[in-house]
């Protein structure tokens, strides 16, 4: 058990860890299948445990309650009653959602991000699927991002309180504007799946969120051109790599396969292939990957990886 946990990527507080109480005479069985094979390359022990892993050593059957249908409708009915603010056009993460950093000058409470989770994202399905009510205020949310977020370099900014927009700098706010490239990535892809569903809609996108769109891709093959990766932090303002070697920015190779058809432009496609296949060298071909994450700085992490899967799909549907 740990001794200690970190609380809001604060310090050290004692862990609440438990242990099973156990009485005399109690028991515990466990049912375990052991498999030897011979494993000439890594891909053979994935193979093998995606053939073994469901193994029927206990009993377990599938059952479907809920319709997607139905479920939809219930996050739309909750994104419109707890999570829409009004006064300035935009979904929050959450009704009470308080991630709180202590600064020198006041706790900051952020309320929105521009990727990771929420931003630029939630609204592709409101999109695809919303009522009036929900696409009008989806526009507005992506009209709020496009005209309010963008900083010079291209990036967007992470973190809002509701007013202020703030550095994605872990528990104490950073003067040098550190921004997790993950959150511009997401933004990049699901921005572009956006725009490209709304003209399939038949709807008029403004010319000014293209161009922000693809000021954003370029702001990626900038840093890629002068730094050889993407890395985690980057400066918001200047574009300038601050911090490198992770895998934050496993979805932006697969943005970059839209952008260029999105744009017409197979120079966002090379970039995209050559930074994928570094992802592959130095995470892929390790078996771990790092920086997906906002809050475990470099630990690794599950979501690069699926960021990863989703590149290397695009990367697939473009290139056969």
């Amino acid at each position: 058990m740990r001794e200690f946990r970190q609380q809001h990527c604060k310090y050290p507080t004692p862990s609440d860890d438990r242990g099973v109480s156990w009485s005399e005479g109690d028991e515990i069985t466990l049912k375990i299948v052991i498999t030897v094979f011979e494993t000439p390359q890594l891909q053979t022990l994935f193979d093998r445990y995606c053939d073994f892993r469901k193994c029927s050593l206990y009993r377990s059957e599938s059952h479907c309650e809920l319709p997607y249908s139905a479920g939809w409708k219930i996050i739309e009915e909750k994104y419109n009653r707890d999570n829409w603010v009004e006064e300035d056009g935009y979904y929050k993460l959450a009704p009470n959602f308080h991630t709180t950093f202590e600064t020198a000058s006041k706790p900051l409470c952020f309320l929105w991000q521009i990727g990771w989770v929420g931003g630029g994202m939630m609204t592709l399905p409101m999109l695809a699927q919303g009522d009036d009510e929900t696409r009008s205020r989806a526009m507005q949310n992506l009209k709020m991002i496009f005209e309010k977020t963008q900083a010079p370099s291209g990036f967007f900014v992470g973190l809002d309180d509701g007013k202020t927009f703030y550095s994605d700098g872990v528990d104490v706010q950073y003067s040098h504007n550190l921004h997790m490239v993950r959150k511009s990535g997401d933004l990049l892809y699901f921005g572009i799946k956006q725009l490209d569903l709304l003209k399939k809609q038949g709807e008029e996108v403004p010319q000014t969120w293209s161009a922000a769109i693809k000021n954003l891709a370029d702001a990626f093959v900038h840093l890629w051109e002068q730094s050889g990766q993407f890395g985690q932090w980057v400066d918001v303002e200047t574009g300038e790599l601050l911090i490198g070697g992770s895998a934050s920015g496993a979805i932006v190779p697969g943005a970059l396969v839209l952008a260029a058809d999105f744009f017409n432009d197979d120079s966002y496609l090379q970039v995209a292939k050559a930074s994928a296949r570094k992802y592959y060298n130095d995470f892929v071909r390790h078996g771990i990957t790092t920086g997906g994450l906002g809050e475990i700085l470099s630990a690794p992490d599950s979501e690069a990886a699926f960021a990863l899967v989703e590149s290397y799909v695009a990367l697939l549907e473009k290139t056969g």
